[in-house]
Order: C-alpha cells, then sequence, then structure tokens
C-alpha cells in the first residue's frame, strides 16, 4: 500500500506507520551524514598534525 492510496482509503493507521518510517530512515541517514564528517575530521587531523601542516580550504568543512 502507498501513502497515497492510505490517504484516500483514510487509513490513519497506515498513513502513521509510513510517516514513522520515513523519520527513522531520515534520522539514520542524519546520524550517518554526522558520523562521516567526524570521522574525515579526524582522518585530517591524523594526515596533518604530526607535520604540524594545515590543511587545504577544499580539504574542511
Amino acid at each position: 500500500m502507498t501513502y497515497e492510496k492510505a490517504v484516500r482509503d483514510n487509513d490513519k493507521c497506515f498513513r502513521y506507520k509510513l510517516r514513522m518510517r520515513i523519520l527513522v530512515a531520515e534520522g539514520l541517514l542524519q546520524t550517518y551524514c554526522h558520523y562521516a564528517c567526524q570521522k574525515k575530521n579526524e582522518i585530517l587531523d591524523l594526515r596533518f598534525k604530526p607535520y604540524g601542516e594545515n590543511p587545504d580550504e577544499g580539504e574542511t568543512l
């Protein structure tokens, strides 16, 4: 069943479940992106700190 069919059939429980699934998926995506950004910054620190260099403008967020 799609969201449009649930709206047409006035199936509020199914619409709620679909909205919750979408919110969970968006939350997971946001968490993954945040984690990837943290790891990128850690890798940049490991690359540049031992030599006392600063990353180029394109390598930082």
